[in-house]
């Protein structure tokens, strides 16, 4: 019977949100998503990992730059040029009364300017292609990472609400309690003075209440120390008010072991994560191959060349190439960054292989550690039933003179214990259920 119950508890364990998560939890997971800083964080590295996917893609296009110079020179190196050593011969044989000096030409192009338009494209570089591959797969890797933080988070939020209900709770149950003490206290003082009980019964009723205000005061810190957890994931003010709506226990969909364990390792986002970062090691250990095959591109520019702006056609030009470059030798860098990028793959893959592992011994765990929490929640209801039924019934004994007021703390101090015992078990199979959803991948 019990197996029965504990398969249906655990509806919608595989998909998100799950059945019967109240409006108001669902409104604060929706806050935490939309507010908490490392989310925050972990999507800002998204958008820069897809930055980094655009980047490398646009390496696949042509560079296209407009380049523009105007150059002053004076000084510096000259070349001599003996046009009077040549011609002054030839002018005095021919009796022409000219004389030409030899010429000190400057190298240094003296008011020279070059305006042009440039395109470079590529033809064919491995480097292109096996790193756009690569920082595909890396764009994947971080989103798997945000999601397995929206996933811890969401279980996070999950449990600090049930763990603040759960305070609220303890503090209910006192409070109640609290109202009987002093009812037994007045039924003490009443009895007292007409001298049927003496002065330690009314004392007692007095020490009961101050040990309760001591469980109180705790109560109360654990209530505000939830309360404040619960705030800061969803970065907001520590001290904000927290609207309660009482989460219900029942389910519509049932899952096995070996379902769960499945569903893990199907959605798992730390196995995506990890696949992402193997294939990106595969492809930085193609692209370390490929490095010894040469790289191609074609080169055209235009545009205008000569000694002041003039922009006609004593200036104007055109030129087209196609290069080639081809790494012979490097000292050996190019085969000690294969030999790195194959074990960085080699470990991935033995890294995914534990991971597989681990996620199922969590699925495993959470499993057996909720349907622990099912059979104590199931003891609990049972015991404060029995608890309350004995302390319904000395309580009216006390009150007739029948029972001793040793006997009627104690069946009410048992009746509280087994009060928080049903409490502390309800929220606890909760949290332990968004465990589980936590593990399986939702």
């Amino acid at each position: 019977m019990f197996r029965f119950c504990f398969a249906v508890i655990l509806a919608g364990l595989a998909c998100l949100p799950a059945r019967g998560q109240s409006p108001v939890l669902e409104g604060y997971i929706r806050m935490g998503v939309e507010n908490n800083l490392t989310l925050i964080q972990e999507n800002l590295a998204v958008q820069k990992a897809r930055a980094e996917k655009s980047k490398a893609a646009g390496l696949f296009l042509p560079d296209v730059s407009f380049q523009a110079n105007y150059t002053w020179a004076d000084g510096g190196r000259t070349i001599g040029f003996p046009i009077g050593d040549l011609l002054n011969p030839v002018y005095q044989a021919l009796n022409f009364p000219i004389r030409l000096e030899n010429e000190e030409i400057q190298l240094l192009p003296d008011e020279y300017q070059e305006t042009k338009l440039q395109i470079i494209q590529p033809l064919f570089n491995t480097d292109i292609y096996y790193n756009y591959r690569a920082q595909r797969d890396l764009s994947d890797v971080q989103e798997a990472q945000r999601q397995a933080y929206l996933n811890e988070l969401t279980k996070e939020i999950r449990s600090g609400y049930y763990q603040y209900l759960q305070t609220l709770a303890v503090m209910d149950i006192y409070g109640e309690t609290r109202l009987v003490l002093e009812e037994f206290k007045r039924v003490n003082q009443r009895l007292f003075e007409v001298n049927k009980v003496t002065r330690d019964a009314v004392s007692s009723a007095d020490y009961e209440l101050s040990q309760l205000d001591q469980e109180i005061a705790g109560a109360e810190k654990n209530r505000r120390t939830a309360a404040a957890y619960f705030n800061f994931l969803l970065n907001r003010s520590l001290d904000s008010p927290i609207e309660v709506e009482e989460p219900t226990l029942s389910a519509e969909y049932r899952t096995e072991l070996e379902n769960a364990r499945r569903e893990a390792l199907r959605q798992r986002p730390e196995l995506t994560q990890l696949m992402s970062a193997g294939k990106a090691a595969h492809h930085f250990t193609n692209l370390n191959k490929a490095s010894f095959l040469p790289k191609a591109f074609v080169a055209a520019e235009a545009g205008y060349q000569g000694y002041h702006y003039k922009f006609d056609d004593t200036q104007d030009y055109w030129l087209a190439r196609v290069g080639l470059e081809w790494n012979l030798f490097n000292g050996g860098r190019t085969v000690a960054g294969l030999q790195q990028a194959r074990i960085e793959e080699k470990r991935l893959s033995t890294r995914r292989e534990e991971l597989e592992q681990q996620i199922q011994l969590q699925v495993i765990n959470a499993y057996y550690t909720l349907e622990a929490a099912q059979k104590s929640l199931e003891a609990a209801r049972k015991g404060e039933i029995a608890a309350q039924e004995r302390f319904r019934i000395v309580q009216r004994k006390y009150q007739e003179g029948q029972a001793a007021q040793i006997e009627f703390l104690d069946a009410r101090s048992k009746f509280t214990t087994a009060r928080l015992s049903r409490a502390i078990a309800r929220y606890t199979w909760l949290i332990r259920q968004a465990e589980l959803q936590r593990a399986i991948g939702n």
